[in-house]
């Protein structure tokens, strides 16, 4: 069995003080993997992350144009994935943090998954500030719904 540390869960608490999770099925696969096991779980208040909005925007306009880019230009010999692409910028405008596997340690870019909204917008920004650096191009700011 795969041991994870540390899971999370968003919802709200009812009036009657009953835990009613965003998404019930997800929640029941994590805790049916702890059957018979003694748990250990807090609660806090949840913190706004990037909304669905700001999530399609950045892997359809920014990512896109972003490695477009990178491809026109030939910046890494060789053509560039969404993946590699979002992988780069996370190093690049998030920075690292390092993690020791099997004894070596390793710098991993640290999480966008992670920013709140204002964080993910503050992250979009410096991408299109890069890329009409470094690329001269000018990608279009998000429609407001």
């Amino acid at each position: 069995m795969v041991s994870i540390t540390k899971l999370s869960h968003k919802g709200k608490v009812d009036n009657l003080g009953k835990f009613k999770p965003d998404n019930i099925d997800f929640f029941k696969f994590d805790f049916e993997s702890y059957r018979g096991q003694r748990v250990s779980v807090s609660v806090s208040e949840a913190k706004e992350t990037r909304t669905i909005d700001q999530n399609a925007y950045y892997w359809s306009v920014v990512i896109r144009s972003v490695m477009d880019a990178f491809n026109r230009d030939h910046t890494f010999n060789r053509n560039m994935t969404p993946y590699a692409t979002h992988e780069f910028l996370k190093a690049k405008h998030l920075g690292f943090h390092r993690v020791e596997f099997k004894g070596e340690i390793i710098d991993v870019p640290n999480s966008s998954a992670k920013l709140n909204k204002k964080g993910f917008s503050d992250y979009i920004d410096n991408i299109r500030a890069f890329a009409a650096e470094y690329f001269k191009i000018n990608i279009p700011e998000a429609t407001k719904k």
